[in-house]
């Protein structure tokens, strides 16, 4: 799996919190549908945006570079995943 994902994801979002997302599906859901999963994930990275009280990746990144920020960013997300498999004609 292939996450390809907007600065507004990543904003937002630690890629710990995208993986915990993504095993919470699987955990779930038998197959993959990546276009759910996708939908997920940015709906997660858009309400940790809206926080205000949250030490979100941007404003760490604020932090270290000597400027005040806390809080998400609101910013566009975008997340798009590819799903790589063995070809069933593919030798091992």
């Amino acid at each position: 799996m292939i996450i390809v994902a907007s600065d507004g994801l990543w904003d937002n979002l630690e890629v710990e919190d995208v993986v915990a997302v993504v095993n919470t599906y699987t955990d779930k859901y038998q197959t993959i549908n990546t276009s759910q999963l996708s939908q997920l994930i940015a709906e997660f990275a858009e309400k940790m945006s809206l926080k205000k009280d949250y030490f979100s990746p941007f404003a760490k990144r604020a932090f270290m570079s000597g400027r005040r920020f806390i809080g998400g960013k609101q910013d566009d997300i975008t997340v798009v995943i590819g799903e790589i498999s063995k070809s069933e004609n593919d030798k091992e």
